[in-house]
């Protein structure tokens, strides 16, 4: 295992990049070589609760950015059979992506050590810093200014504020403070969704995109909001396989005005976000400075909630018999960026939905029975899509 950890150190230089911040601004550092932060912990007297509670303890230790490492990794063992192994990684170096790319090539490297093959995995031609120089040449050339027109066109003007009911009062300084709360849809229901999807030739991504929207009108009586959308930020196939902070927050101004029928509602919005993700790779904190609008201390910059759609990965080449079989299960976030950051899961024939919520403004009773709405408004707009948003149950 510590092979295998210290092969995907030699192999992706952003796990051996450190950050600091000079006269000049920020630097990033990258070292020849470097080594995993890797401890066990005998688990052996331990419940599985237990360990929970140790491995959020671990979670929460904070990173030195500038002498780094920035990940860590710990191995508890109940015994000789049964592990659970917490990988922490900052996420100035990792998003979701990469941690599909991680479980991959964790497996494929364990199981070549572990049986003595010789490594299956063909050596990476780019490394991180060769996306940030192709980003930087991107936003010099034409295109670049073609991408800042469009997103100035779209949330230049007076953007508002999400202004949701909270349980108390907004911090004159934001806090990160946050929780998790997760639940699956029903199956049946999904189902009914996808079908309209298909049927109205849009992706299940645009729906539920919609519907969160319809959501956010509900609860806050704006017609007029933004909804940032992350979108992957992968855009050429030579970067799928590296490890870093690829993904980009993509802002999206909602118009609920008139109380339209969903599906036209619907339709707007798919248009919308399908123009808006092949604009996806102008930055968006580039963005935030462009626009120029005064800076809340009591907020995220542009948008308050956000929703995210992640979607099972192709798990690689198939396993030979012999091969030991890594499960990646997510952890509960506890950090809270923004006000509401809806994620949804699509697996095979299901939809999972956690919604990460800040605690400073969120009651956790109040994001639960949140969860029953979003459910009334699917289930409402599955059995009649042409009902006004406003009339949804």
């Amino acid at each position: 295992l510590e092979k295998a950890l210290q092969a995907i150190v030699d192999r992706h230089a952003i796990l051996r990049t450190s950050y600091e911040y000079g006269s000049g601004g920020a630097f990033q550092y990258v070292a020849a070589d470097g080594t995993c932060d890797f401890a066990r912990r005998d688990a052996s007297s331990n419940t599985a609760q237990q360990v929970e509670s140790c491995c959020m303890g671990d979670a929460a230790e904070p990173f030195d950015l500038e002498r780094g490492p920035v990940w860590r990794v710990r191995l508890y063992s109940f015994n000789a059979t049964r592990h659970v192994l917490l990988v922490v990684i900052h996420h100035i170096a990792f998003d979701y992506w990469s941690g599909i790319v991680f479980q991959q090539e964790l497996q494929v490297f364990y199981n070549d050590f572990r049986l003595g093959r010789a490594c299956s995995l063909a050596p990476l031609q780019t490394q991180y810093l060769d996306f940030v120089k192709w980003q930087d040449q991107l936003l010099k050339k034409e295109q670049g200014k073609e991408l800042a027109d469009y997103w100035l066109s779209q949330l230049s003007g007076g953007l508002p504020c999400l202004n949701l009911p909270t349980d108390s009062p907004r911090l004159e300084l934001q806090g990160f403070e946050g929780k998790s709360y997760r639940f699956r849809l029903d199956q049946q229901l999904v189902r009914r969704l996808d079908a309209m999807a298909h049927a109205q030739n849009r992706t299940l991504y645009s729906l539920m995109l919609a519907v969160h929207a319809v959501l956010m009108y509900r609860y806050s009586g704006q017609a007029d909001f933004p909804v940032g959308t992350a979108a992957a930020g992968r855009s050429t196939a030579a970067f799928e396989g590296i490890l870093g902070f690829f993904v980009n927050t993509v802002v999206l101004r909602m118009n609920c005005a008139g109380n339209p029928p969903f599906d036209s509602f619907w339709k707007s919005v798919s248009e919308m976000a399908l123009t808006a993700l092949e604009h996806q790779d102008y930055p968006f904190l580039l963005l935030v400075d462009k626009l120029g609008i005064p800076r809340d201390p009591s907020r995220s910059p542009l948008c308050d909630a956000l929703f995210s759609w992640d979607k099972a990965h192709s798990s690689g080449p198939d396993p030979s018999p012999d091969d030991t079989q890594f499960t990646l299960t997510d952890a509960q976030q506890l950090g809270g960026p923004h006000d509401l950051n809806f994620i949804v899961f699509e697996a095979t024939e299901s939809l999972d939905v956690t919604i990460q919520y800040n605690t400073d403004l969120f009651a956790a009773g109040t994001i639960e029975r949140m969860a029953g709405h979003y459910e009334n408004l699917l289930r409402g707009i599955a059995d009649a899509p042409s009902t006004s948003i406003g009339q949804l149950p």
